[in-house]
């Protein structure tokens, strides 16, 4: 009963403050992701057909509500259980809908101008299956955006912090894999007809500040706290290059080789 109430006053918020109210209450890394989709879509001609594969609570639509509400003409999430989103974002003007699709399935969709696929492969055994999905609901000239935990970094601090690198022997809603380096996504992108057009790496985070992330965790405690959002918000106006050993998250953005549009590549800053 309590969770419910916290999810019913959690979704009225959402609908009167909007991203103000998300930005104090949502871990600044899936803020992070959510801009790395809205910058990428500044490069796009619009109107767009957006596709979210595994949309979680639906953030991408609230980001692309705020930022890009003109741009996008219509815009499809996906995920094992979208019923509470239908009723969160009603309030959005975006002509938009929520399916409840396992997507390990068969499932077929059309084709869409950007596919944003956001901390999934690394949750699936048949990563390579999901992707090849993702690229045949591309159309001619569309983008495909994905973002994963970055493998190389996760080995390294495991060595400071044992278990950050475990992963799960069977899929059961974990991570089945510690993450990715550009080449093994270019690799599946390359066997779809794809090629890297951009990449960017997020979640920057220091010693002290991951150390603390994980004290939390390991006491049950999600370290999603307002000090750590604004942090992020000041060091977003920061012009210092990323260093990608210091990075979480891979972002990577894919277009057919075939296609004769060209998009400018994002930067080292999302």
């Amino acid at each position: 009963m309590a969770n419910e109430l916290a999810r019913a006053v959690d979704s009225l918020l959402i609908r009167h403050l909007g991203l103000r109210y998300a930005l104090l209450t949502r871990d600044w890394m899936i803020h992070e992701r959510m801009r790395f989709l809205v910058d990428w879509i500044d490069h796009e001609p619009g109107p767009i057909r957006v596709l979210d594969a595994g949309c979680g609570s639906g953030l991408a639509l609230l980001y692309l509500h705020w930022y890009q509400q003109n741009k996008i003409r219509s815009y499809l999430g996906l995920d094992l259980d979208t019923k509470k989103l239908r009723t969160r974002y009603r309030f959005v003007d975006i002509p938009h809908s929520f399916e409840n699709i396992d997507l390990d399935s068969s499932w077929q969709f059309g084709a869409f101008d950007l596919v944003f696929c956001s901390e999934v492969l690394e949750h699936l055994c048949a990563d390579s299956r999901l992707f090849s999905r993702l690229c045949c609901h591309l159309s001619e000239d569309g983008t495909l955006l994905i973002t994963t935990p970055h493998k190389e970094f996760v080995r390294r601090n495991a060595a400071d912090f044992p278990g950050f690198d475990a992963v799960r022997p069977t899929q059961d809603g974990g991570h089945v894999r510690m993450g990715y380096v550009p080449s093994e996504l270019e690799q599946m992108a390359n066997a779809n007809g794809l090629a890297a057009v951009g990449k960017v790496w997020l979640g920057e985070i220091d010693h002290k500040e991951l150390s603390g992330r994980e004290a939390k965790r390991k006491q049950g405690d999600y370290p999603n706290m307002t000090r750590y959002n604004l942090r992020w918000i000041r060091r977003m106006k920061s012009s210092e290059p990323r260093e990608s050993d210091r990075c979480w998250t891979l972002a990577m953005a894919f277009r057919r080789t075939s296609s004769r549009a060209s998009r400018e590549p994002l930067s080292a800053r999302a």
